[in-house]
């Protein structure tokens, strides 16, 4: 896989095709976490700005950069904002369940080991199975 900017190249059985990137963002306010979502990198500063007015906590084009820490996946707004927002955590969805989670370490915690997985499907059911399976899904795409 090349990853060129928000697409990455994907080469499967000698056919490569263009994939969007997608990444979690944590917004935090004046330092503290309020909540993940996923995007495909590029216009944090907007997404952030948005999601804030459409949630009625800025009424103004707020502050909005680096975090402290330079923290990877994360973005920092500098407050005030128009009501405090208590734990509440924001609906947000995606089918892979990193949307509405209050911190990036959330999503760490909860992440599975892709090999572990792997390997307790080829024993459960065997490479054979696995394989057919695949074939299957990529011939009805």
């Amino acid at each position: 896989m090349r990853v060129r900017g928000m697409h990455a190249a994907i080469e499967r059985d000698g056919v490569e095709d263009v994939v969007a990137v997608e990444e979690p963002l944590e917004i935090r306010v004046d330092g503290r976490p309020l909540a993940v979502t996923m995007r495909t990198p590029g216009d944090d500063e907007h997404l952030v700005a948005g999601f804030l007015y459409g949630e009625g906590l800025l009424d103004r084009w707020p502050r909005i950069g680096p975090t402290a820490d330079l923290a990877a996946n994360a973005i920092e707004v500098a407050g005030p904002l128009r009501r405090d927002p208590g734990e509440r955590r924001f609906y947000t969805t995606s089918s892979c369940g990193v949307c509405g989670k209050g911190a990036i370490e959330q999503v760490a915690a909860r992440s599975f080991d892709r090999a572990a997985l792997a390997a307790r499907a080829r024993e459960r059911y065997g490479m054979e199975a696995i394989a057919r399976t695949w074939d299957e899904i990529y011939a009805a795409l």
